[in-house]
C-alpha cells in the first residue's frame, strides 16, 4: 500500500483510540486504548479504576481531563501513548495483521475538532497550520516494531503446576482477591472438586456473557502463566480460562466500537443518544 490513510474511521476505525478492545497498562485492563491513556495521567489507583470501568471512550475521554496531572506528565506522555498502542497490537492478532497490512502507508489522524498535537485538523479554521501527528506518527512506529521484531506478538495463558512450575497468577481454589479468578466457588460452596471445576465453569460462561467489566479485567491474564495445586491432566478451573483464550471468544467479546455501544444504551433507555 502507498499513499497515505487520512482518517481513522470506516474501514481504518481500528487505529482510533475510541475503537473498544480491551488493553493492559502497568497491570490495570482498560476497554480501550483511550481509557488506558487517560488513566495513565494520574497516580491515583482510586482515579484510574473508575476510568477503567467507564462504558464509552468519550466518558473516558472527559474524566481524564478532570484528573489531576502528574507532574511529569509532559514529559512521558507520548512514552503512555506508545505503551497502550505496543500493547494494543501485540494482543490483539486481527488489529495487528490489520495494521501490518498498511505497510508503508502514511498514518494520519485527520480530524475537525482543531486537534494538531495527536492529529493533524483539517478544520478551516486550522488549515495552513500542519498537524504533529503524534497519533499517527507513534502507530506508524508500532508498525515497524512489528515488521522487524521489536514487538512481538503476546501469548496466550497457560496452566501450570505450582508444585513443579514457576507462575505468574495464582488461580487456585482459594481465591484470588481481589480479582477473584475463581469465581464465587472458592469457599467451597461448590461441593466437591470435581463438581466446583464444573460449577466454576458454568458461572464462568454466564459471567463472560453478561459482564463486560469481567470480559476486559480477564486481559490480563493474557500471556500469563496460571498456577494451580491441580497435577497435569487432571480437571481444573484454570483450564476454562486457557480454553476461553484459546476458542478465540475473546476476541469476540471485545469486537465491538463506540457506536455499537451508544445503540445499546439507547436501546436499554428506549431512545436516541
Amino acid at each position: 500500500m502507498v499513499g497515505a490513510i487520512d482518517h481513522f474511521r470506516g474501514e481504518h476505525e481500528y487505529l482510533s483510540n475510541f475503537y473498544l478492545r480491551p488493553v493492559v497498562y502497568e497491570g490495570v485492563a482498560y476497554p480501550s486504548t483511550e481509557h488506558a491513556f487517560q488513566a495513565a495521567k494520574t497516580r491515583d489507583a482510586e482515579r484510574r479504576w473508575a476510568i477503567a470501568t467507564l462504558p464509552t471512550c468519550r466518558e473516558a475521554k472527559r474524566a481524564g481531563r478532570a484528573v489531576r496531572l502528574r507532574p511529569e506528565w509532559e514529559q512521558i506522555k507520548y512514552r503512555a501513548m506508545a505503551d497502550v498502542l505496543i500493547d494494543k497490537f501485540t494482543r490483539w492478532s486481527d488489529l495487528r495483521e490489520k495494521l501490518l497490512t498498511t505497510d508503508n502507508a502514511e498514518l494520519i489522524e485527520g480530524n475537525r475538532w482543531h486537534d494538531n498535537v495527536w492529529g493533524d485538523c483539517r478544520c478551516p479554521r486550522c488549515r495552513g497550520t500542519p498537524g504533529k501527528n503524534a497519533l499517527g506518527q507513534i502507530l506508524m512506529q508500532v508498525r515497524q516494531g512489528l515488521m522487524d521484531g521489536t514487538y512481538r506478538p503476546i501469548p496466550l495463558p497457560t496452566r501450570v503446576c505450582l508444585k513443579r512450575e514457576a507462575y505468574d497468577v495464582f488461580c487456585g481454589r482459594v481465591d484470588w482477591c481481589p480479582a477473584g479468578w475463581t469465581g464465587p466457588g472458592a469457599d467451597g460452596r461448590w461441593g466437591n472438586y470435581r463438581g466446583s471445576v464444573g460449577a466454576f465453569r458454568r458461572w464462568f460462561e454466564r459471567e463472560v456473557d453478561v459482564n463486560r467489566d469481567y470480559r476486559v479485567a480477564l486481559e490480563v491474564l493474557r500471556g500469563r502463566r496460571l498456577g494451580c495445586f491441580c497435577d497435569p491432566g487432571k480437571p481444573c478451573h484454570a483450564d476454562t480460562y486457557v480454553e476461553w483464550f484459546e476458542s478465540g471468544a475473546g476476541v469476540e467479546a471485545a469486537a465491538v466500537n463506540e457506536g455499537d455501544v451508544l445503540a445499546r444504551m439507547a436501546a436499554r433507555l428506549g431512545g436516541g443518544v
